[in-house]
């Protein structure tokens, strides 16, 4: 992808959640069916970092699956990031972190060292709902090989990805690239530009990640693919989960 239409999109993003972090935090509910089927993976007290950690649920579904965890989230959002303390500020039987970094910047995983002084590694690391919104197969790739990097040996890294041009609900939000200047032409195919309706309007980017693409960055990224599955929402399929090991 163009790297000027790359950066505009990233922009849209920051701009959304800059201007709808709270009203995005509020439509993320307390956990998801999906991640169940991860929990097989995980040790008894295992150090968890959660990309892209929005409000931080992910902690609160930690703190009732595995006392004596360790839980680092990890957000661009300072809204986002704000609405994570106040989940995990009362959380009992998990030890948790936030920081704020960017992941769409190469030494985004500087920013954990104070967290891990002795190089230590993740046992899982989550991405949920994170890598559709960065534009291009390269950057989402080298995020997915970064994440790798940080695992434990033995460490699992559970992706999951947005199916929403699979339900007419989402793909009566598609707007057309014109909306903000741009054409079809522009983008890449899967690439979408959603509204948003809660609590004022907002624009989002979000690429369609197929089970063909997923595979794909995930042998990009030097990982194997252990479980690939679809939870959530009426239809059940509303995520697409990878679970993948180094």
């Amino acid at each position: 992808m163009n790297p000027d239409i790359a950066q505009r999109l990233l922009t849209l993003n920051q701009q959304f959640y800059t201007a709808r972090a709270a009203a995005f935090a509020r439509s993320r509910g307390a956990g998801q069916a999906g991640l169940l089927r991860s929990l097989p993976y995980l040790p008894p007290t295992p150090t968890v970092l959660d990309l892209g950690c929005g409000n931080g649920r992910l902690a609160r579904w930690l703190a009732g699956q595995r006392l004596g965890a360790t839980y680092v989230g990890l957000d661009a959002s300072a809204g986002l990031l704000a609405a994570a303390g106040q989940t995990i500020r009362d959380l009992t039987g998990v030890r948790a972190h936030l920081v704020m970094a960017d992941v769409t910047q190469p030494d985004w995983p500087a920013a954990l060292r104070p967290l891990t002084p002795a190089g230590d590694r993740f046992d899982a690391i989550y991405l949920l709902a994170l890598l559709h919104h960065l534009p291009g197969f390269e950057l989402r790739a080298a995020v997915l090989r970064q994440a790798r990097q940080l695992l434990a040996p033995g460490g699992v890294l559970i992706v999951s990805y947005w199916q929403f041009l699979d339900e007419a609900r989402w793909q009566e939000r598609v707007l057309s690239w014109e909306t903000v200047g741009l054409t079809a032409r522009d983008v890449e195919a899967g690439d979408a530009l959603l509204d948003w309706r809660r609590d004022g309007p907002g624009l989002r980017y979000v690429h369609h990640v197929t089970p063909a693409e997923a595979s794909d960055l995930a042998r990009a990224a030097g990982l194997q693919v252990s479980e690939s599955y679809y939870a959530d929402g009426q239809s059940k399929r509303l995520n697409l989960f990878q679970i993948c090991r180094a």
